[in-house]
């Protein structure tokens, strides 16, 4: 008997564990269902041009469930239109942590570092974006851009040549390509 009676404790605690897991899986759907929520108002009033309950919104999203990466990404869109850079930044670094295979987040990065002048960064995020997308014209062309901006005109030609690669159409590519290659003294 002594041995049935400590296996009953057991094999509750392993059954309460069970139904605390289950519990808190349930948990964890329920607010990701309400973070959700959060998202899409915030998506409606976004569209509606209502940038601060938009934001508002979005911010609940993100407190409720911080990993949800487009909560993040809307306020990076959000405090961008709104003039707040830095608070941009952070916000789509959120969004590029909780993925960093999102194309959209990351050239936004980039952008809003190049914009801000914080070129090194600007650099990173844009390298970042062309592993993502190599075939991304704009990338490209401000990759390059941003490596002629820090002398580095072997990089700043390469990233304008494949710039031409993706698109041979576009003749600001050929303009910058030209300057680069000035600068280092070869013929264009």
């Amino acid at each position: 008997m002594a041995r049935s009676s400590s296996r009953l404790p057991g094999w509750v605690g392993r059954f309460a564990l069970l139904v605390l897991a289950a519990l808190c899986s349930n948990c964890q759907i329920v607010t990701q269902q309400r973070a959700q929520r959060y998202v899409n108002r915030g998506e409606s009033l976004l569209a509606e041009q209502d940038l601060e309950a938009a934001l508002a919104e979005f911010q609940a999203a993100a407190e409720l469930d911080p990993q949800l990466a487009v909560a993040h990404s809307k306020m990076g869109l959000i405090y961008r239109r709104m003039g707040e850079y830095e608070q941009a930044i952070n916000s789509f670094i959120e969004a590029v942590r909780r993925d960093p295979f999102s194309f959209e987040d990351t050239i936004n990065l980039a952008q809003l570092y190049h914009f801000t002048k914080r070129i090194k960064e600007a650099i990173q995020a844009y390298l970042h974006a062309v592993e993502l997308e190599p075939s991304n014209f704009d990338a490209q062309l401000n990759l390059g851009t941003c490596y002629q901006q820090t002398g580095d005109y072997t990089q700043a030609i390469e990233r304008f040549q494949r710039a031409i690669e993706v698109d041979p159409n576009r003749p600001h590519a050929y303009v910058n390509l030209g300057v680069a290659l000035d600068a280092v003294g070869k013929p264009y």
